[in-house]
């Protein structure tokens, strides 16, 4: 068993089983989504797309939105929690986000309080690395991890 709980960022691989990855894959490439979400509010200029799970589950939200997600992300999210020992966390926000050839990603901090955890799940079938894409960690405006996306990976 992975222990989240004590080291700042994990690369895991293989992060959801089989079957709630292909749920999720499907939510992913069949999901209506909009265009416009912004990654920062100061310096996102354009936005990107993508599908909002959690109605009210914005930046300063701190109620668990577990409830109100459609049956696939309760499974998700329940799985979750019981492979990586999780149960006692609550889902503040959930939503899928998409990037399309143009549109860029900006910089951003997913939360202000240090007590949150951010959960990025690539779903993602296949990836080349001319797409680029990665996920990179900033601290002290120096790079501390780039992550690529892969099959079923979660930082």
């Amino acid at each position: 068993m992975i222990d989240l709980k004590n080291q700042k960022y994990h690369v895991v691989e293989n992060f959801l089983d089989e079957d709630v990855f292909k749920d999720l894959l499907n939510t992913a490439e069949n999901g209506s989504y909009t265009s416009g979400w912004k990654s920062s509010k100061k310096t996102d200029p354009h936005g990107h797309w993508n599908i909002n799970f959690a109605k009210g589950g914005g930046a300063a939200n701190l109620a668990d939105v577990s409830d109100t997600l459609p049956d696939k992300l309760k499974k998700a999210w329940t799985s979750i929690q019981e492979k990586y020992s999780l149960n006692d966390m609550k889902l503040l926000r959930c939503y899928i986000n998409a990037h399309t050839y143009g549109v860029e990603g900006y910089s951003h901090k997913d939360s202000k309080r240090d007590d949150e955890w951010t959960i990025v799940i690539y779903l993602i079938d296949k990836w080349k690395m001319d797409w680029a894409g990665e996920t990179i960690i900033i601290e002290d405006e120096d790079i501390v991890k780039s992550i690529i996306p892969k099959r079923n990976r979660a930082v």
